[in-house]
């Protein structure tokens, strides 16, 4: 099993966003309410695994996905990884995830 760093974003009101993993002691700091941000998924015109991200929107999840595909499911997923982790260290908007800058590991 591959160890991830928790890269954690506290509020100004107190709330504080990571990214789960069964190894974060995080989570027993008090109730959590847990939102799945985003899913690895199979690509069968592209055969291989892509991003998708699940964007609360108006009450509705929009889904936005990443045009990169990956041939090992275990890439997609430390892509996935390294995607949140800069959309929580630098507050950017999830679209803005998707620039040509952010190529897979």
């Amino acid at each position: 099993m591959e160890n991830h760093e928790t890269v954690v974003k506290v509020t100004k009101n107190g709330e504080v966003f990571f990214l789960y993993n069964d190894g974060s002691p995080l989570i027993q700091l008090g109730t959590c309410a847990m939102q799945r941000a985003s899913n690895v998924e199979w690509d069968e015109l592209k055969q291989g695994w892509k991003v998708i991200f699940n964007i609360p929107t108006n009450g509705f999840i929009k889904k936005i996905q990443n045009e990169t595909i990956f041939k090992e499911r275990a890439k997609a997923v430390a892509f996935e990884v390294h995607l949140l982790s800069k959309y929580l260290l630098e507050g950017l908007n999830v679209e803005d995830l998707f620039t040509p800058k952010d190529s897979a590991p």
